[in-house]
């Protein structure tokens, strides 16, 4: 049984650090893993980063999506928004994802 070795692509090797690789191969998350003690700015950096959303305009993106959705908690904290409204109103957020113009 095989405990060693390495993985080739197109002849390259397969290794973690290798995004453009694994881009081609289809081995990136549709929702990529959040780490516990990773920050909301850091996990969303990593997801820009990763599926090549960075450009002009992007920060401000993240800075109008994060303060919209600090919107929808606080409603929803203070029982403005009931769990099932929130249900029924989450897919209205997508939307606004879509503004960072991942895959």
């Amino acid at each position: 049984m095989r405990d060693r070795g390495k993985i080739r692509y197109d002849g390259e090797y397969f290794e973690r650090g290798r995004v453009d690789l694994r881009k081609r191969l289809a081995f990136l998350p549709d929702a990529p893993f959040v780490h516990a003690g990773m920050s909301v700015l850091r996990h969303i950096g990593r997801v820009v980063q990763l599926y090549d959303a960075a450009g002009e305009g992007v920060e401000q993106t993240v800075i109008e999506l994060l303060t919209e959705l600090d919107h929808w908690r606080a409603n929803f904290e203070r029982g403005a928004v009931a769990s099932q409204e929130l249900r029924v109103m989450a897919p209205a957020l997508l939307p606004l994802f879509g503004r960072l113009r991942l895959p």
